[in-house]
């Protein structure tokens, strides 16, 4: 597990994990992986830092990604820049995507709008793949 730094006072750090191995936020909730569809842990912020990721992607001829998932400001981006800084594609699914307040979601949605990729909506997608 990596172990978040967050100073709890002066020469003190304390770890936590939201989402450690075995542990109820990293299990699938209401989705499930197909038999035989890839899964890859992930152990930092970024989806691309520390897995095989962005090998099996390669291999799959992926180009592009979208970007759903939790919290906005914190994981979705740090993937989607990782993404975008290993010569992929990337796009938010604005709507798709959440955060633990209205302000940093939108705050992240603007930063990735202007400087990392493009933003994107549910119903933008559905109607571009629906021809």
């Amino acid at each position: 597990m990596w172990l978040n730094r967050h100073a709890a006072g002066p020469g003190e750090v304390t770890t936590q994990g939201t989402c450690r191995t075995g542990s109820w936020g990293a299990e699938f909730y209401e989705v499930a992986a197909e038999p035989g569809e890839t899964v890859i842990t992930k152990h930092r912020y970024s989806a691309l830092v520390g897995t095989s990721l962005d090998l099996t992607l390669r291999t799959m001829g992926v180009e592009s990604l979208l970007f759903t998932g939790v919290a906005t400001d914190v994981c979705v981006e740090s993937s989607l820049r990782d993404g975008l800084f290993a010569e992929y594609f990337v796009s938010m699914v604005e709507d798709c995507c959440a955060t633990y307040s209205p302000e940093l979601h939108e705050a992240s949605v603007r930063a990735v709008a202007k400087n990392f990729g493009t933003v994107v909506t549910g119903d933008q997608l559905a109607k571009y793949w629906a021809g």
